[in-house]
């Protein structure tokens, strides 16, 4: 389904010229068309018989080109997507928190089938794949520390609710990345227990020590087994006592978790990984291991499935992600660039732009096939309506920057109806907020943050609200070509108050405009208007308005300018 917010241009343009003959000159018209509600702007100097003409072909063409959009808009809702520029990686995908998502059998906590049943609505919003937070057997709700890497977790399903879950997904086109903790394991899972019990066999799968020193480096990561009984020995464990890390120097061990993994493929038809702490397999000081070990294991899972997706947790920036992507690693999660999202936002001036292009360079000269990972929220993180404090209008621009941006976006699930979700972490992963009397709504955690927040069923029926601003976004961004696939370029315009950037593919070129203040502010296009000048203007949040060659931004608003250079 094509986006609503918009779509005009020259065809309209060059038949009122024609029309204007010289009495007059127009400028540029833009056309929205926003639920039923049709909106026109132009300016130009005209005497009354001309104004005639204008009008006489405004009856004529306009019901000609909406009635061919509305064919159109139909057409493409049952050609099996032949309307979609966007294919995977370059997709939306949906995070989902599995256990908050949608209860899929009546026991108030999010399941596989609770996801399968709520396909259509994650196709009807446009998404390409979805990554499910873990879903193997652990002691925890989080379910990062894995006892079984080889069970599915009875809360979220079984191996079979698994499979018919891939399977209904890909028969929709949307593809399924599982996340795989691979740097530690649970403190209860049999190979530790073993282990703390000093069989040979297993005592080399984790890190023990009784050098003081090195407990004294890092006392927070060394733990005794039995803190009552302490012991000669301790352990590493990174994160928390409950998950110690694997030892990656013993080869039983990479073979163990290589082969799990290539279980899930093999098995389920599975389509990538999400690495949670890929960063931290080895230290800091020992990261070519790291560098080694992932290489290792993407280049043994591709001879499995030659396609297969592996996306990278690693908190840093382009410097420490690059490397990852020359050993196989599809993408590493853009912190940085979330950082600089955030930040442009707040201080209402562009601090994204120049330094997304110097990673991208440094990416290019490891991987020239690099892709990138792109966030606004995520589970361990405050969700995007807290970092802007409660107010919506920025929020729909953040969602506008996110999607105008080149290779993955990765969206949040609940981000789309503006939930807030600040730490600790359960509040980040409250359920999700179907309809009041939907079965599959999940009740494991009370809605602290989200008590007014407007239910999916309330939004879908306000055509202002943040969801549908998501959706067009989303749909917008499939359909089209630049936006898809199009490389990312500095802006020919610059102006305080405003984050500017290119998007491009050939002769065919963007202007992303967001006007990050408070206020209407205008931006001069007459520098795009050349040979061939400006083909359309898409308002991405919020109306804009254009007198001669000054675009007229409100507040918090994003616009696209498509438009070609001689």
């Amino acid at each position: 389904m094509l986006p609503r917010n918009l779509v005009l241009s020259n065809s309209i343009n060059h038949l009122l010229k024609k029309s204007f003959c010289n009495a007059g000159r127009l400028f540029f018209v833009i056309l929205q068309t926003r639920s039923s509600r049709l909106d026109i702007y132009f300016n130009f100097t005209l005497d009354m018989r001309t104004y005639y003409t204008v009008f006489i072909t405004l009856i004529m063409v306009l019901p000609l080109k909406i009635m061919m959009s509305q064919k159109l808009e139909n057409k493409n809702q049952t050609s099996s997507e032949k309307w979609l520029h966007a294919t995977f990686p370059n997709q939306v995908v949906y995070q989902v928190f599995t256990r908050s998502f949608a209860d899929g059998n009546g026991d108030g906590k999010g399941d596989l089938n609770g996801i399968r049943k709520k396909l259509p609505y994650l196709k009807d919003l446009g998404i390409g794949a979805i990554w499910l937070t873990p879903i193997f057997e652990s002691p925890t709700y989080h379910k990062y520390d894995i006892t079984n890497y080889y069970a599915i977790d009875p809360e979220c399903g079984t191996l079979a609710e698994l499979k018919q879950l891939v399977e209904e997904a890909h028969k929709v086109n949307i593809k399924i990345i599982l996340d795989f903790v691979a740097n530690h394991t649970s403190s209860e899972h049999e190979w530790f227990k073993e282990s703390a019990k000093g069989n040979a066999a297993y005592k080399n799968y984790y890190y023990w020590s009784s050098d003081r020193t090195l407990w004294n480096k890092e006392p927070e990561h060394w733990h005794w087994l039995d803190d009552h009984a302490k012991g000669s020995e301790k352990y590493y464990g990174y994160f928390w006592r409950g998950m110690p890390d694997l030892n990656y120097d013993n080869n039983i061990v990479r073979s163990q978790i290589i082969e799990s993994a290539i279980y899930w493929i093999k098995e389920c038809n599975i389509d990538g990984y999400r690495l949670d702490a890929a960063s931290h397999i080895y230290p800091y000081a020992e990261r070519n291991k790291n560098y080694e070990w992932w290489k290792q294991f993407s280049t043994t899972l591709r001879k499995v499935k030659p396609d297969f997706y592996i996306v990278g947790e690693m908190w840093g920036g382009d410097t420490l992600i690059a490397p990852y992507l020359k050993a196989g690693l599809n993408a590493g999660f853009n912190f940085d660039c979330w950082f600089n999202i955030k930040a442009s936002l707040k201080e209402e001036k562009d601090l994204m732009t120049t330094k997304l292009l110097e990673a991208y360079k440094n990416y290019d000269r490891h991987n020239p096939m690099f892709s990138d990972a792109l966030i606004l929220s995520n589970h361990d993180n405050p969700r995007i309506m807290d970092e802007v404090e409660g107010n919506i209008d920025k929020a729909k621009q953040a969602a506008a920057i996110l999607f105008t941006l080149p290779y993955t976006p990765y969206l949040y699930y609940g981000d789309e109806l503006g939930m807030y979700g600040p730490k600790p972490d359960e509040h980040i992963r409250e359920p999700f907020l179907w309809q009041t009397n939907d079965e599959a709504n999940s009740t494991w955690e009370p809605n602290y943050h989200n008590k007014t927040t407007a239910r999916l069923s309330e939004q879908i029926a306000d055509t202002n609200s943040i969801y549908h601003v998501y959706k067009n976004l989303i749909h917008l961004r499939n359909s089209d070509e630049v936006l898809a696939n199009g490389m990312l370029t500095l802006s020919l315009i610059h102006k305080d108050g405003f984050l500017m950037y290119g998007r491009e593919i050939g002769n065919k070129k963007y202007l992303i405009i967001h006007n990050l203040k408070n206020l209407e502010s205008g931006i001069d296009l007459s520098l795009l208007s050349t040979k061939n000048g400006i083909e359309k203007i898409i308002s991405l949040n919020h109306i804009s308005r254009l007198q001669a060659y000054q675009l007229f931004i409100p507040a918090f608003g994003s616009v696209m300018v498509a438009y070609e250079m001689p």
